[in-house]
């Protein structure tokens, strides 16, 4: 016996009907399951079974369960700020772990921005990833209580998406409506030019670690970065 999974993701139960009564091939025999996904849990559950014969099987997944879109579809600030998450259902927590790192009490000299060189949204697991990657970094150069390491926004912009058909013969159901206003899939934090996102407080000796790790960081953020070095005195005269 062969079995064929093919995995595609429907929003909709008339797509859903469409797909069972005009796309599938009536001449094989087929075991339809069909596999809600629930982003609440994270589990897949068997809702019913449509139709069984022999041979093939397609699982067909609803809900959210495709891939992470790229960072450059949200990394543009051409929209009006959409941050009422009181007014908002359904709007995913950020997966920003910590804000803080390192020592938090002890006072360091030096301090290393990682500055944005123009307009951008960053997306919170882009955020998370530049914080895991640098403090990670740092930590294996200062130790536990020979930095300081804090994020500098939050991802207060909530970032929608018209979640489709998609898979193989998807483009035959529905182009979709243009301009759909769409469902929250996430959130984002908008970053003028100039404006700091990440900072390293160290000591001299370590001046070029902070700087290596905060390199590091933005990589993993879509958008060109410089880094700026201060020394305590300078910062506070130009306070």
């Amino acid at each position: 016996m062969v079995k064929i999974i093919i995995n595609i993701t429907i929003y909709d139960d008339k797509i859903l009907e469409i797909i069972v009564n005009k796309l599938l091939p009536p001449r094989l025999n087929w075991i339809l399951r069909v596999v809600r996904y629930t982003p609440t849990s994270h589990k897949l559950y068997i809702i019913k079974h449509l139709k069984e014969i022999r041979h093939f099987i397609i699982i067909i997944k609803i809900g959210d369960s495709m891939g992470l879109r790229p960072g450059k579809c949200y990394r543009g600030v051409d929209k009006p700020a959409y941050t009422r998450k009181e007014y908002v259902r359904g709007v995913p927590q950020p997966k920003i772990v910590h804000f803080v790192m390192g020592n938090l009490s002890g006072e360091f000299p030096v301090e290393v921005h990682l500055v944005s060189k123009n307009d951008v949204q960053i997306r919170h697991n882009a955020l998370e990833a530049a914080r895991v990657v640098g403090n990670k970094y740092i930590q294996s150069k200062c130790g536990k209580m020979g930095y300081r390491m804090l994020i500098r926004v939050y991802p207060h912009q909530i970032l929608r998406e018209n979640k489709m058909a998609s898979g193989a013969g998807a483009d035959r159901i529905s182009d979709g409506m243009r301009l759909a206003f769409g469902k929250p899939i996430g959130t984002a934090a908008r970053v003028r030019k100039g404006q700091k996102i990440i900072t390293i407080y160290t000591t001299p000796d370590k001046i070029d670690d902070a700087k290596e790790a905060l390199r590091r960081c933005a990589m993993k953020i879509p958008a060109k970065c410089r880094i700026v070095v201060e020394m305590k005195d300078e910062a506070s005269s130009k306070k």
